[in-house]
């Protein structure tokens, strides 16, 4: 139940209006930490605040995930990534 992302946004939409809201990707974040920090900083109104130079932390020994896994799970998640995508009006990377 916990990857079904649209499902928990839209129970918090029910209650706060959308705008409220970030939504950002890990995947994106992971990528380019400062641009997404940039994004949270600008959404909340902030100063811009410039992330000092860091390593990645829990990248060690990661190792692809297993194609029949990664195929299992997309076909499992794909109703509920659609669901996702459409409600964010983007889709996310690990969705597409």
């Amino acid at each position: 139940a916990r990857g079904r992302y649209a499902e928990q946004l839209e129970a918090w939409f029910r209650h706060f209006p959308r705008d409220q809201f970030l939504i950002l990707a890990s995947e994106e974040f992971y990528a380019d930490p400062a641009a997404s920090v940039g994004r949270a900083t600008s959404f909340l109104g902030l100063p811009r605040f410039d992330l000092p130079d860091w390593e990645p932390m829990n990248q060690s020994g990661k190792s692809a995930m297993d194609a029949t896994t990664r195929r299992a799970l997309a076909a499992r998640f794909a109703a509920d990534n659609d669901r996702l995508s459409r409600l964010l009006g983007w889709t996310p990377p690990w969705a597409g």
